[in-house]
């Protein structure tokens, strides 16, 4: 299924276009007299999203690197090349997509799932390397009026992040975009069932060391604040 921020791309290019016609910019099914109040409106439901979001229990720990395309990727992946369509409506629907790819992202954050989610931008159109991240995440823009995240575990293979287009927009629909990205990293289905072919095991220390490894490498290549540290490393601790 698309992103609940693609599923909304082609509303925003049903702009009016034609000559003569007032000039409209829609976001969230609402219509919005200038891009500015559209984006202000954009912000307004985040905001209000993200303060609903409940922390995540139980805690899936480790380190989530989440990859975002630049604004010139969706420039290019994400947008029909119509020359019908104006210079301004285009840099808006740009921006509407990016914030919102940023939101979601910041959504798992606020969630609290992973001991640390480290955000990223990339132009490349393919699926990410492997890194000494736990977990990869990542928008993949396959098509003009079309978007998708996939998620990876470390060593394994890419998984679309279903998207339950069925609740309700809101804080109803990011809670379960949230929970499909935690079932992965669970390797469960939708069902709950496991999708391994084993059980991984792990001594706690072990696995908290190693942790604590890449949350200080990550620290040290100032990819994540002193807080971030700070708060990841004593949530690492906790577990043991």
């Amino acid at each position: 299924m698309r992103s609940a921020v693609a599923l909304t791309l082609a509303l925003l290019l049903s702009l009016m276009l034609g000559s003569g016609c007032r000039e409209r910019y829609m976001y969230n099914l609402k219509t919005y007299d200038s891009a500015a109040d559209a984006l202000q409106g954009q912000r307004d439901d985040n905001r209000e999203v993200l303060a609903a979001i409940a922390e995540a229990y139980p805690k899936i720990g480790g380190v989530l690197r989440v990859y975002l395309p630049t604004a010139e990727r969706v420039r290019q992946g994400a947008i029909y090349n119509n020359q019908n369509i104006k210079a301004d409506v285009v840099s808006y629907t740009v921006t509407v997509l990016q914030r919102g790819f940023e939101f979601e992202a910041t959504a798992l954050k606020k969630r609290a799932a992973f001991d640390t989610v480290v955000v990223e931008k990339r132009f490349d159109a393919g699926d990410p390397p492997e890194s000494d991240a736990d977990y990869v995440l990542w928008v993949s823009l396959p098509e003009p009026g079309s978007a998708a995240w996939y998620f990876r575990r470390r060593g394994g293979l890419r998984e679309l992040v279903p998207m339950d287009t069925g609740a309700p927009v809101g804080v109803p629909r990011m809670t379960a975009w949230l929970e499909s990205v935690e079932r992965l990293a669970r390797g469960e289905s939708r069902a709950g069932t496991s999708t391994r072919g084993e059980a991984r095991s792990a001594s706690p220390a072990g696995d908290t060391a190693e942790r604590l490894r890449k949350l200080e490498r990550l620290h040290d290549d100032g990819l994540i604040t002193d807080e971030e540290y700070r708060k990841a490393r004593g949530r690492a601790l906790d577990k043991l």
